[in-house]
C-alpha cells in the first residue's frame, strides 16, 4: 500500500469535520481515540549498553511483525 501525503491545512480539516453528521462525527471520534490509544501502547524496550555487542539493532515495538516493520520503516 502506497502512502501519499497531502498538504491540508488545519482549517481545511476542521471545515471537513464540521460537515459530518452527528453519527459520522461520533464514528470518526471513536476511530481517532482508538488510533491514539494504539500509539500510546507502542513502548520501545531498551537494552543495556554492555549487551550491545551481542545484538545488532534489535528492538521491540509490538506483537505484530508486519506492523512493526511498517512502523520502523515508515
Amino acid at each position: 500500500m502506497e502512502k501519499i501525503m497531502l498538504p491540508i491545512s488545519r482549517d481545511e480539516i476542521l471545515l471537513a469535520i464540521s460537515k459530518l453528521s452527528e453519527k459520522e462525527l461520533r464514528s470518526f471520534l471513536m476511530e481517532l481515540e482508538l488510533r491514539l490509544e494504539h500509539q500510546k501502547r507502542v513502548i520501545p524496550r531498551y537494552v543495556l549498553a554492555k549487551k550491545l555487542d551481542k545484538l545488532s539493532g534489535l528492538i521491540s515495538v509490538g506483537g505484530d511483525a508486519v506492523a512493526d516493520a511498517e512502523n520502523i520503516y515508515d
